[in-house]
């Protein structure tokens, strides 16, 4: 259904799990490291078994209420840009 929903819209299909003990400051800098390649795909937000979700729920309400996420001093939008999030 993701994939049908970019290949529709002419979207390139960046598939980003996140699972296991991972710190939100992993998951902001990997997201950086695809930021430029923004404008022309989805972003697709597997979500596995993680252990230490307290911590992600921040980062996730962040990116699924406001559609941005900080790292450091500095924040970063979603605006105008496709989510996708599936388990």
């Amino acid at each position: 259904m993701i994939r049908e929903e970019c290949r529709i819209h002419k979207l390139k299909h960046i598939k980003f799990p996140i699972n296991g003990n991972v710190e939100p400051d992993s998951i902001a800098k990997r997201l950086l490291a695809v930021a430029e390649q923004f404008s022309t795909s989805a972003i697709h937000l597997d979500l596995g078994v993680i252990d230490n979700y307290q911590q992600i729920n921040d980062l996730m309400n962040c990116l699924i209420l406001f559609r941005s996420f900080s790292l450091g001093q500095n924040a970063y939008s979603f605006l105008n840009k496709r989510l996708f999030i599936s388990n």
